[in-house]
């Protein structure tokens, strides 16, 4: 997603961040990023079309925060 971000300018790592931080909360996540709902729907579809991330396993999501975590701090 990194990779992603600086080759095409989205937001993606940070969107992710926000909302595993917001427990899949989109009206949180949407608010805490200053975007519109559908625009965080947006994204995360995106990021599973160019990922093979599976953000319906709470294995996964379990392990994309203790990534983010060693990479963001």
């Amino acid at each position: 997603l990194q990779a992603h971000d600086e080759k095409h300018g989205t937001a993606f790592l940070p969107t992710l961040a926000a909302w595993l931080d917001h427990y899949g909360d989109t009206k949180g996540t949407a608010q805490a990023l200053d975007v519109h709902p559908n625009t965080l729907r947006h994204r995360l579809k995106r990021m599973t079309e160019v990922t093979p991330l599976n953000l319906s396993s709470a294995e996964t999501r379990l392990a994309l925060r203790l990534q983010l975590t060693a990479l963001l701090g």
